[in-house]
């Protein structure tokens, strides 16, 4: 009886401390952007588009404050104009030459020297005419594009 008393307080104490004690940790797509997490982040406008291929002229570039890549061999790259080669699986029929978009994005070590997309090309409106560096990413989702927004617009430094 007392074996078997002993024996439920030490398995309840063996779940209690899985229960409190395991961290899961999680991570989505805008994490990764707003931590380095790919070869350059750059506001450009969109020169030129087809099915294959998108080329944006860069206008300014995002370094997050807090970088995953910290220590690591991978550079954060500033090409004045990225050739983005679209895969098949990505939708860019919302973009159009003449946008101006928020573009992650990894080099792609090839003859072309393109790039690929890392965590996503978003298009950007101009929030005031005055201040060119107020920028509101558009993500289709009201709470993800203001955080988006305010870490474009603080150059980098806000993170969630």
């Amino acid at each position: 009886m007392i074996m078997r008393k002993n024996l439920k307080t030490v398995m309840i104490g063996i779940i209690a401390f899985f229960i409190f004690n395991v961290i899961a940790f999680g991570a989505d797509s805008d994490y990764y952007l707003m931590r380095n997490d790919h070869d350059t982040l750059l506001i450009g406008e969109i020169i030129s588009m087809d099915e294959n291929e998108i080329v944006i002229q860069a206008m300014d570039y995002i370094i997050s404050a807090h970088d995953l890549t910290e220590g690591a061999t991978r550079n954060q790259l500033r090409p004045e104009t990225a050739r983005v080669w679209i895969r098949g699986d990505e939708r860019m029929s919302d973009l159009h030459v003449g946008d101006y978009v928020l573009a992650s994005l990894d080099h792609e070590d090839c003859i072309e020297c393109a790039f690929v997309v890392a965590h996503g090309i978003y298009r950007i409106a101009l929030i005031d005419e005055l201040d060119w560096q107020m920028w509101y990413v558009e993500t289709g989702d009201t709470v993800r594009s203001a955080i988006l927004s305010d870490f474009v617009n603080q150059g980098g430094t806000l993170y969630i």
